[in-house]
């Protein structure tokens, strides 16, 4: 079973929430891409940065209830 868009996307997710090193996020791109030949790797390293981002801009947020 290959996987789908909607795979990539939650794998993202959690990389990005659980701050993945470089190395674990490289390993399973590269599972990714022999997985599916069509998987794009900058994309999705690209996603995992957006989701970084709006983690750590949501706990540095002043309006955030925990910094108060």
């Amino acid at each position: 079973m290959a996987l789908s868009r909607k795979h990539y996307e939650e794998l993202a997710k959690i990389l990005g929430e659980n701050n993945a090193s470089t190395d674990l996020i490289n390993d399973i791109s590269s599972f990714c891409k022999i997985d599916n030949r069509a998987f794009r790797p900058n994309t999705f390293i690209d996603r995992i940065k957006e989701v970084k981002n709006v983690s750590i801009n949501i706990i540095k947020d002043k309006e955030f209830f925990l910094n108060k």
